[in-house]
């Protein structure tokens, strides 16, 4: 796993990505099949995409009337083709007292309860990552950070110099679901699933820190 995929390590209890690279890692995940899936299914590039606009649309309507949620914005002169569709969630303007980090949580988790797949992509910004903090290099002989270091550079990793990354790993989520065959009639349960889970939020926060793990790993979600 670390040498496939860019170096990321694998939750010991989970056994998902931590999105943390400990390593200097590659991208060997693709094999010949997808390869030619991929291929095959670039005819429907453009229909596919005028279905995630209109699903992501709707949502963006909709969550946006819900205090509390952020729905991405897209710049008049812009076209986005939501190969991720994020949301973000402000604990004050939905009326709550509670640290950002911690609400975002509560809430993909009581999202999973009403069936909603939901998760993080990046948990943190990517300079906080191992492999940058220890800059251990190719191993462990800090190359290449040792090649410019000894001509003088010098290299801050310090996180505190990213506060909008730090604030966005603490309160976005990605909704999935907005891929076709997907429609209408499925974004308008998630609506309804966001409606359900705003309108009780005093009981939401008192499963914060239930042993619940939002996201697409067949084993989280019971299947395994």
């Amino acid at each position: 796993m670390l040498i496939r995929c860019f170096g990321d390590e694998v939750d010991e209890v989970t056994h998902r990505r931590k999105y943390n690279a400990s390593i200097l890692g590659y991208m060997y995940r693709n094999q010949e099949l997808p390869a030619a899936l991929c291929r095959g299914q670039l005819k429907y590039l453009d229909k596919n995409n005028k279905v995630r606009i209109a699903n992501a649309e709707y949502l963006s309507r909709e969550l946006g009337k819900i205090p509390g949620v952020i729905p991405p914005y897209v710049p008049p002169d812009c076209k986005h083709v939501y190969f991720m569709y994020n949301v973000r969630f402000d604990p004050k303007a939905a009326g709550v007292d509670c640290e950002p980090r911690r609400f975002r949580i509560a809430v993909e988790k009581a999202l999973y309860k009403e069936g909603m797949l939901v998760g993080q992509w990046q948990t943190m910004p990517v300079p906080a990552q191992d492999i940058f903090q220890s800059k251990l290099g190719y191993g462990g002989t800090g190359y290449p950070w040792t090649l410019n270091e000894s001509k003088g550079i010098k290299y801050d990793y310090n996180v505190d110099q990213w506060p909008v990354a730090k604030m966005l790993c603490d309160t976005y989520t990605i909704v999935h679901g907005i891929h076709a065959p997907n429609g209408k009639p499925l974004m308008k349960k998630i609506v309804k699933a966001f409606q359900k889970v705003f309108a009780n939020l005093d009981v939401v926060l008192k499963h914060a820190d239930d042993e619940i793990y939002p996201g697409g790993d067949a084993k989280l979600y019971g299947a395994a």
